[in-house]
């Protein structure tokens, strides 16, 4: 097959840079897992399985560029599914969501964000501890001089490979999943944190009212243990990891995925302690994410200003 000049291997290149966590060149079944739950995100576990088989027909458990544009080009049911997926989440679609999402935070329209501004933002939506903040933001702004062209922002949100940090402020300043669920998992990790455990699944499950006579709190500990979800001996989850949870907790309550990530995408946040029932936080609620607080606008700089730079 002829990748050079194909629009299609273009896009799929695009996808194994953001997937392949070891740079490799291949993707493995939790990296081919985790790009078809994000092309599709209703895909059941075992519709993932089957095309992590139907793909790896080397039988090596991984999967090249070579093999998975062959199997796009097969023409089957799936692999026209996934290819329209493709095209809808690579090339100029992904990076008008990009540029959508920095002008956010562009608070004077002239094409930079202050990065000061910016680290008061990441505080401000309650997800990131002041370390996290640090990192995220010298990721960012790796020429240190304080602002963030467009072309650096697009830049770093298309780098796959990089930091749990810097993955969590990616999902939450610029979602890729189209409801924010990710970024309510993020709000429920807690600061510090990019990963759930099994403490902030339980209050997950009880602040979005999933327990009930159906699915009890010995239910919540024995899907957050399942081996579906992850092995026995992680004690956290990630969010690939966590939509199956919440796949296995549908199954449990006998209702559709949707019945679940509906409240959960409601609540957005964890409720805090000492609010009235049925109160949650205020941050995120309703909205699927924490809301987008306005960055302080900068004032702009004159043409004098300009012409001494």
């Amino acid at each position: 097959i002829k990748e050079t000049g194909d629009a299609l291997a273009v896009s799929v290149r695009e996808v194994f840079s953001r997937f392949d966590s070891d740079g490799g060149g291949q993707l493995d079944k939790n990296e081919l897992s985790r790009v078809f739950k994000t092309l599709d995100g209703k895909l059941k576990m075992k519709d993932v399985d089957r095309l992590c088989k139907d793909l790896d027909q080397g039988g090596d458990g991984k999967v090249s560029v070579k093999e998975f544009l062959a199997w796009l080009k097969s023409g089957t049911e799936w692999a026209k599914q996934i290819c329209r997926a493709i095209v809808a989440e690579t090339g100029m679609k992904r990076e008008e969501r990009i540029r959508r999402a920095f002008s956010k935070y562009d608070a004077t329209g002239d094409g930079d964000l202050d990065i000061d501004e910016l680290s008061k933002t990441l505080k401000v939506l309650g997800s990131f501890s002041n370390d996290e903040v640090r990192k995220v933001c010298a990721d960012l702004d790796k020429s240190g001089d304080g602002s963030v062209s467009y072309q650096e922002f697009l830049t770093w949100m298309k780098t796959g490979r990089c930091a749990k940090e810097v993955a969590k402020a990616k999902a939450i300043l610029a979602p890729s999943d189209s409801d924010g669920l990710e970024a309510v998992f993020y709000n429920f990790c807690g600061p510090g944190k990019a990963e759930m455990d099994g403490k902030s699944f339980k209050k997950l499950c009880q602040d979005c009212e999933l327990i009930d006579k159906k699915f009890d709190a010995t239910a919540v500990d024995l899907i957050f243990s399942d081996r579906r979800v992850k092995d026995k001996s992680e004690r956290v989850v990630d969010f690939f990891q966590f939509e199956n949870a919440l796949e296995l907790i549908a199954d449990k309550k006998k209702v559709e995925v949707h019945e679940v990530r509906t409240p959960v995408l409601l609540q957005g946040s964890p409720k805090i302690v000492g609010t009235k029932a049925g109160q949650g936080n205020d941050f995120g609620k309703g909205c699927g994410s924490a809301p987008h607080p306005a960055v302080p606008r900068k004032p702009k700089k004159t043409e004098s200003q300009k012409r001494i730079e």
